[in-house]
């Protein structure tokens, strides 16, 4: 049997049904028929938004960085795309659509992997700019970072005064026929009241699909760290402070998208129902390639890891100067897999404090708040 993108995608749809099972049943179900690696890049360090939860903004003071299309080639090689890895998300760490290679690049991927699934995450703010030709290539989705249902609401969430046109280049990229669009909603309190009306504005965009998370929060000493400290949200946004509310608004968001017909694909769980031991299976099923090849064992390593990634105390790889299987079982990962099966015991610090951990027996903890400024 040929495994289209189409019928590898099915696993990511069953995801809302089975939550955090999802990776595990993914590795299992098609390990031995498929390749079974996510492979997420960062495709440049400029934005043009300045969100109040951003976790990558200390990227955004670095020397300006792109992912070229020579560097992504040779990348793409030396990960063995298509043998290994089965699925590429292009992302950040600034906003993937300011890369000029951007589109290129995923004009190759089509060309030259046809089997793999390509995933674009973008702000959606210079969509229109060329909407033309990303409606012209083959994404298994395209991913717009709305955050909000009016444009108050995005003033305060995404920090520029943008919303009308994000909104008006959804509507061009769904007038072109694309079925691939979802739009993905990381709440705060500063913009947790406003989630219902998001799947309302879903729904009239002809959006049937929204992706729901909870923002990340950073302790005093870490924002005072970071380039985009001032533009932060404060701690007191966190939902983990308003459970109560956060449960009830979450719910009648999950109501509305059953009667509006929209999938909402929703990592925010109710605090009252949060599962017990969460289990984190990014460093087995995901790799992470920065905008020099560095590699990184889980989404969110780019922060979490990139100090000590640039010191010199980890050296997880390169892809692009490594072939994955010259460093993606080398000591330092087979340690983050470790700790990732057992945080109690974990040898690597970061894993103690990341979100699953955090979110690991929530009630049982004081915050969510993420610091590892002492580690």
């Amino acid at each position: 049997m040929i495994l289209t993108p189409r019928i590898l995608g099915v696993a990511d749809k069953l995801r809302p049904y089975v939550g955090f099972v999802y990776p595990v049943l993914n590795k299992v179900l098609v390990r031995r028929a498929t390749p079974q690696l996510t492979a997420s890049y960062l495709m440049t360090n400029r934005c043009n938004a300045r969100c109040g939860f951003c976790m990558v903004a200390d990227y955004f003071t670095d020397p300006r960085v792109d992912m070229t299309m020579e560097k992504f080639k040779i990348i793409a090689k030396n990960l063995h795309m298509g043998k290994k890895v089965g699925q590429v998300v292009l992302s950040g760490a600034g906003e993937p659509l300011l890369n000029h290679d951007t589109i290129p690049i995923i004009r190759w991927l089509n060309s030259e992997y046809p089997l793999v699934a390509v995933n674009l995450i973008t702000n959606g703010i210079t969509l229109g700019e060329c909407v033309k030709d990303v409606s012209l290539l083959r994404l298994n989705y395209l991913n717009v970072s709305l955050n909000a249902s009016s444009p108050e609401v995005y003033w305060r969430t995404m920090g520029v005064n943008q919303f009308n046109r994000v909104v008006c280049n959804i509507e061009e990229y769904q007038r072109m026929g694309n079925k691939n669009l979802r739009l993905s909603y990381v709440v705060h309190y500063g913009n947790l009241r406003d989630l219902p009306g998001y799947v309302q504005l879903a729904s009239e965009l002809c959006v049937k699909q929204i992706h729901v998370r909870y923002a990340v929060f950073y302790s005093e000493s870490m924002r005072r760290k970071m380039a985009w400290s001032n533009g932060y949200l404060g701690t007191g946004y966190s939902l983990y402070y308003h459970q109560e509310e956060s449960d009830e608004y979450v719910r009648q968001a999950v109501s509305l998208a059953d009667k509006l017909g929209v999938k909402l694909w929703c990592d925010v769980f109710p605090f009252c129902g949060l599962p017990e031991n969460r289990e984190c299976c990014f460093p087995f099923t995901d790799i992470l390639v920065g905008l020099n090849g560095e590699v990184f064992p889980c989404c969110g390593g780019e922060s979490i890891f990139k100090d000590k990634v640039a010191s010199g105390i980890y050296n997880f790889g390169n892809a692009l100067t490594q072939k994955l299987e010259h460093f993606h079982n080398n000591e330092l990962w087979k340690a983050v897999r470790y700790s990732a099966k057992h945080p109690e015991q974990a040898s690597i610090p970061e894993c103690k404090v990341c979100i699953f951990e955090i979110l690991r027996n929530v009630r049982k903890k004081h915050s969510h708040i993420l610091d590892w400024s002492s580690l």
